[in-house]
């Protein structure tokens, strides 16, 4: 049948209920003021519904069940006491067009095995949800106009698994989207936007699909996953949000991948509490603060993205926050490119690289630490790892192209720094100073536009079978209060001074090999013998590269700028003397530093000087394998 015009109030159960297969046609009728639902449409009822108001009615105001199949197009769904539309029990149903509006209850609540379509309604200013969906509710919704419903926008829980797409959902007093409690969903291709709290919330085991969508401009955080919540994120765009574009927190555990979050009013990613979870060739971009903060205990995996122009660092691992980093290119940030402190212990290895940041590429500072393992690190304005309180493993990464020093060791730190490839930096490659007492073994430290190793005041430490060469400046410098332990490594081929030792210098230099640069070998300057301060044994000094000596076998191994005094060698006939090995403590007499020097003789060293004299350096000395 055909009912058009009508007024349906005031009837105890429902103003108007389809049943049983019924199909009829309801047109501009107002139904409102039911003690009970507006409309029900039950028992595999349909019917086609066109432009009425349904209104003020004390439950529900419309309620689809048992395998009812209604379509309301163009209908006002407003002012009910509950819940605007319920479609429960299987219910089915389309829903197009209509205005559901300032319900007491949901704008729609789907649950129970119900399974309609929502398409281009608007449904705002309800005080509950906009949609609900619950207790294995489906449905299909898009193309909707979502906003300023007092708690979310659309709630799914309890298994519920709706597709959600060409939504826009803003401008609520809660969130955009809360997925919890076991909830599903494939969220895709909606505009979530200027919602109070979070743009789409994860919760309590929800683990929806959320793709290619559009999170932006939110009051609070762009997207949340919390108290176990997971959830897969791809290709979404999560930007200008107040707060940070993700938040991790409370045992969290989502997958992020190749989403865009960028132009956040805070942090782009912020993961707390014990979270996990993976973010896989995501884009962190141009956040006001950090693109990533880890902390309290999270231990979330960065593969291959790309964290660049933020205007403060581009990860912060802090306050026992762990996290794995992976592959990652970290660019042009403001800060630090990454940042580790308060107990921070990530693992940063394979291939992440670290350049063309304004400050340190890597800082380690206030107790942080963590293993930094296989890395590229290069072209930062300041140092390339800056160590000032910090204790990590740094080991076998290329650290090269700095506009300062490669490594800058300082504030009582004692890192690990071993195996790592050092060159083309402009200051030095590394310098420790301010009570830093690292071991720095097996190292290669070439090619700067510096010094190679310098020792500041006060710092020590062990440095142990390095190759420094080639450097523009002194192999090693040790400055005043320095006491370092410089054992078994070889420098050579420098343009300045092998091995440099400064006023007040100090230290034990056992079984160095010093050969071939161009500066003296050797220079120990302004000290006083007699001081006890300096341990000498089983250096090997080579002086072949020095014209100005009578006897390149035989030269000077220590000299004293201070006094412009020389202590040579005696003199041996060149046919018996290959090198000089000096091994003496400066607290013994001149004359005893004399006697102590040991000559190691062969009989040809003749033949071998003049290959030395003619060949390649490498070709020559004696290369280690480190």
């Amino acid at each position: 049948g055909r009912v058009e015009d009508c007024r349906f109030a005031e009837c105890r159960l429902a103003n108007l209920q389809i049943e049983s297969g019924a199909d009829p046609v309801i047109l501009r009728c107002k139904i409102f003021q039911s003690h009970g639902v507006g409309v029900r449409v039950t028992d595999k009822g349909k019917g086609l519904l066109i432009g009425n108001q349904i209104y003020s009615n004390r439950s529900s105001n419309v309620c689809v069940d048992d395998e009812a199949e209604p379509i309301f197009r163009g209908n006002a769904v407003y002012e009910g006491s509950a819940d605007g539309i319920m479609v429960m029990s299987n219910g089915l149903g389309t829903f197009e067009d209509n205005d559901i509006r300032s319900n007491e209850g949901s704008g729609v609540v789907i649950m129970s095995g119900g399974e309609p379509t929502l398409s281009k309604n608007t449904i705002h200013r309800n005080r509950a949800h906009g949609i609900f969906v619950t207790e294995d509710g489906h449905g299909f919704i898009k193309r909707n106009e979502i906003f300023q419903n007092v708690l979310a926008g659309i709630y799914i829980d309890s298994e519920s698994n709706p597709s959600i797409s060409h939504n826009r959902v803003s401008n609520g007093l809660g969130t955009g989207i809360t997925i919890a409690d076991e909830g599903e969903g494939r969220i895709e291709d909606n505009d979530i936007f200027l919602n109070k709290l979070c743009g789409i919330e994860v919760r309590t085991g929800g683990n929806p699909l959320v793709q290619a969508n559009r999170i932006y401009e939110g009051i609070g955080v762009g997207v949340k996953v919390t108290t176990d919540g997971r959830g897969t994120f791809k290709e979404n765009q999560i930007y200008r949000n107040s707060h940070a574009g993700v938040v991790l927190e409370n045992g969290a555990k989502p997958i992020f991948e190749g989403n865009a979050i960028f132009e956040g009013e805070t942090d782009g990613v912020n993961c707390s509490s014990y979270s996990t979870g993976e973010f896989v060739k995501n884009k962190i971009v141009k956040n006001a603060l950090m693109g990533v903060v880890i902390t309290r205990h999270a231990n979330t995996k960065f593969v291959q993205n790309e964290v660049s122009a933020n205007r403060r660092s581009g990860f912060q691992i802090a306050d026992s926050g762990r996290g794995q980093l992976e592959g990652n290119d970290v660019c042009f940030n403001v800060e630090a490119g990454i940042r580790i402190e308060s107990d921070g212990k990530p693992l940063i290895e394979k291939d992440n690289r670290i350049h063309d940041g304004l400050e340190d590429g890597i800082l380690v500072a206030w107790g942080g630490a963590g293993v930094i393992r296989g890395n590229r690190v290069f072209r930062n304005k300041k140092s390339g790892i800056r160590i000032d309180g910090g204790n990590p493993l740094l080991r076998k990464n290329m650290i090269y192209s700095g506009s300062m020093h490669g490594c800058l060791v300082t504030g009582k730190s004692a890192a690990r720094i071993e195996r790592n490839d050092f060159f083309q930096n402009q200051v030095c490659a590394i310098r420790v100073d301010g009570g830093s007492s690292p071991v720095v073994k097996k190292n290669l430290i070439h090619d700067g536009k510096g010094d190679g190793l310098v020792v500041g005041s006060t710092g020590a430490g062990v440095y142990e079978l390095n190759r420094i060469f080639m450097n523009a400046g002194a192999g090693v410098k040790v400055e005043k209060n320095a006491d370092p332990d410089l054992i078994e490594n070889q420098i050579n081929n420098g343009n300045g001074v092998g091995l440099h030792l400064q006023p007040g210098a100090k230290g034990r230099y056992v079984g160095n090999d010093i050969a071939a640069n161009y500066g003296d070998q050797l220079r120990i300057e302004g000290n006083k013998l007699g001081t006890g301060d300096l341990h000498f044994e089983n250096n090997r000094v080579d002086w072949s590269f020095q014209p100005s000596f009578k006897h390149p076998d035989l030269a000077p191994i220590v000299r004293q700028q201070g006094n412009k005094a020389f202590l040579e060698a005696p003199e041996v006939p060149t046919s018996e003397c290959r090198c000089v090995r000096l091994e003496f403590r400066l607290s013994e007499s001149l004359a005893a530093v004399s006697k102590s020097m040991t000559l190691k003789h062969t009989s040809s060293l003749a033949k071998d000087f003049e290959m030395f004299s003619h060949k390649k350096l490498s070709q020559t000395l004696p290369i280690r394998k480190i």
